[in-house]
């Protein structure tokens, strides 16, 4: 599984350099949900748009990054050989997680048919 991990982990960092190419000198904080609606007559623009996206995409990366570390921490506490199966049902939740996050990039030629959710 450290290949999935390493994977997964490219995929974040993609996602980073992504989002960081979207920079201006506006604060990248504004959320949807604290903007009045008469403020923006009810429509966001593309730029606040991005905004909003780019802010969403530096939490996802930090949970993304949270839920890979919480799983090697217990896969190294488990000592389990990260290329063997996990077997421990808590163990197998967290790599159930792993491989979930890693499923929205299916379509990426190095993910393989192993990692989906349900293999």
């Amino acid at each position: 599984m450290d290949d999935l991990v390493a994977f997964l982990r490219a995929r974040i960092a993609d996602d980073l350099a992504e989002a960081q190419k979207q920079d201006d000198e506006r604060s990248w904080v504004i959320e949807p949900w604290r903007i009045r609606r008469d403020e923006y007559e009810g429509n966001y623009t593309y730029r606040e748009y991005l905004q909003i996206a780019k802010a969403r995409v530096l939490r996802e990366v930090e949970a993304k990054r949270a839920a890979i570390e919480d799983y090697e921490r217990s896969l190294e506490n488990s000592r389990v050989h990260p290329d063997d199966l996990p077997t421990s049902g808590a163990l197998l939740a967290r790599l159930g997680a792993v491989k979930l996050l890693a499923s929205v990039h299916a379509d990426h030629p190095d993910y393989r048919p192993e990692w989906a959710p349900t293999a």
